[in-house]
């Protein structure tokens, strides 16, 4: 098994530089830390470029597993290495170059439920919304022009390995979601005004393409129009609103329950 000794290798600085997210773009590829993360994304080969692994782990059981796995794509770094391609506090001593998925629109799988992210901005609350949908059996996942960058870190750590079960898919413009609605879905927005109770999800037969807005500025006007239907949850208590990662995971799972009763 290779080494890496140098702050000047070429594949440590890749790694490095992949910490900024204008060169994820650049080169479509991102890190992801961690030995959970690393695990899935050996499930799919492709997926992977480079393993990194602090030379104080290989001798444990999973990481050697997955060692003898990508045994041509893995290498040896010291723990002054690791600490500088690490965004954690504690590292586990464990960081891939993954490659991006590209999907493209005609890839959704048109049979089931789809999450629209209309320009979400928190990573954490991204991650989160990921790891929700990843949970409640939502395997597409629509992502407007605005919404934060799927590769950052802080959206890989908070989505817990769900982004390597999801399509994810980015558009420019709202008419493309006019697909959805030729393929057999209702557009259903998440609204405080002019909105239904949200147990009405559970009552609706076609697909639906839950739509989940910005935290500061909820849903764009030109995606409301597109809506076939607003739904809120009540609030009952003297807070405004809710977390958007919140109100998301309940509205996905009540989703669920047309298949579930």
């Amino acid at each position: 098994m290779k080494s890496i000794e140098s702050f000047d290798n070429p594949k440590y600085k890749l790694a490095i530089s992949l910490i900024q997210s204008k060169y994820r773009k650049k080169n479509q590829m991102f890190l992801a830390e961690g030995l959970r993360n690393v695990e899935l994304a050996v499930d799919n080969p492709k997926t992977i470029n480079l393993i990194f692994i602090q030379e104080d782990r290989i001798n444990e059981p999973r990481y050697s597993n997955i060692i003898k796995n990508m045994v041509d794509k893995s290498f040896v770094v010291p723990s002054k290495l690791m600490e500088t391609m690490s965004d954690t506090v504690t590292s586990q001593g464990i960081v891939a170059i993954c490659n991006f998925e590209s999907f493209m629109i005609d890839d959704i799988d048109f049979n089931n439920d789809v999450l629209i992210l209309d320009k979400i901005q928190d990573p954490g609350n991204l991650g989160t919304i990921l790891r929700t949908a990843d949970a409640a059996g939502i395997s597409t996942v629509i992502c407007t022009k605005g919404t934060t960058d799927i590769y950052s870190p802080k959206v890989i750590r908070s989505a817990m390995g769900s982004l390597m079960h999801l399509k994810i898919l980015f558009i420019d413009d709202y008419e493309s979601l006019n697909i959805l609605k030729k393929n057999g879905y209702k557009i259903i927005s998440s609204s405080l005004e002019n909105a239904l109770d949200y147990n009405v999800l559970s009552t609706i037969q076609s697909k639906i393409a839950i739509v989940l807005g910005n935290e500061a500025n909820g849903i764009d006007n030109k995606l409301l129009n597109l809506s076939d239907l607003k739904v809120k949850i009540p609030l009952y208590g003297a807070a405004e609103s809710l977390n958007v990662g919140i109100a998301g995971g309940i509205l996905m799972y009540k989703l669920k329950e047309r298949t579930l009763f």
